[in-house]
């Protein structure tokens, strides 16, 4: 009896382990996830260059792509993240509000590790307003020290139209886009980038995904009317076991003339109504 008793535990043992494994794998193995928060909604494809494709506030989506490549040593090509080997990724409710409003994911490459973390903040309802935080860690795994280039590229189409009105790097830190009844603003608060480069679409993508090593130009603009992109780059050396850290905001809001202009059809509403003895 005692013997049959050890058994079945083992059994149990061992289905539990085999569980959590199959968790773990499952959990790695995710590949699109989406965040919700208030207004808005965002959509990722991790295992693609598509990375971040939509981002609706008020069901009006303003996001093509955003995405990251990176280069180690000086010698080309650059590679998109999702080349890497997935380690870990999930989505998670924060707020308890029933919907996953953070993002986790891990990636490995060769003697080094990638964490990002994306967490959605969106507005009320009918504001136009919403808000990502972004935390990207770089740790070097390896012995020696890490000559890596990092590279976020980012392609919005602001109120859906792929017709911006203009965009720009100022402070050497923050690219601000304006567009159909809205605006995008992403500061980067750590650390500072060594290059950037704004662009009309196609350019910059394109020097990423080609054969030979590329660096961004230092073009900030203004630029525009178009389709329009922009991109910042960290060249930076990792010591043996030493992580770098990346944090930015990226926020939409609504154009001032949008906002002036629905302040302005309030005032024209009110002074009707009080023509006609309502108000």
């Amino acid at each position: 009896m005692v013997t049959y008793f050890r058994k079945k535990r083992m059994v149990w043992a061992v289905a539990g382990a085999l569980c959590c494994t199959l968790a773990v794998w499952s959990q790695a193995e995710a590949q699109n996830f989406k965040l919700q928060d208030k207004n808005s909604v965002s959509e990722f494809d991790i295992g693609t260059q598509a990375g971040m494709f939509s981002w609706a506030v008020d069901d009006v989506d303003h996001l093509t792509q955003q995405w990251f490549w990176l280069r180690v040593g000086d010698v080309g090509p650059e590679q998109s993240l999702d080349t890497l080997t997935l380690d870990d990724a999930r989505a998670i409710d924060t707020n308890m509000s029933g919907f996953d409003d953070t993002l986790y994911t891990r990636f490995l490459g060769q003697g080094f590790m990638i964490e990002n973390r994306y967490g959605l903040a969106g507005g009320f309802p009918g504001s136009g307003k919403s808000v990502y935080g972004e935390q990207i860690t770089v740790t070097n795994t390896g012995n020696d020290p890490l000559g890596f280039h990092f590279f976020q590229y980012a392609d919005f189409d602001l109120g859906g139209s792929a017709n911006d009105r203009l965009v720009q790097i100022t402070g050497g830190n923050t690219a601000t886009q304006q567009g159909l009844g809205a605006s995008v603003s992403e500061a980067i608060v750590t650390r500072a980038p060594s290059r950037v480069e704004v662009s009309l679409v196609g350019d910059i993508l394109g020097r990423l995904n080609d054969g030979d090593a590329d660096n961004l130009n230092n073009t900030t603009g203004p630029l525009g009317p178009g389709n329009l992109t922009w991109a910042f780059q960290w060249d930076v050396s990792i010591p043996a076991g030493g992580s770098y850290l990346i944090s930015k905001p990226l926020s939409i809001i609504p154009e001032p003339g949008t906002v002036m202009l629905l302040l302005a059809g309030l005032g024209l509403g009110v002074r009707r109504l009080r023509r006609r003895g309502r108000v």
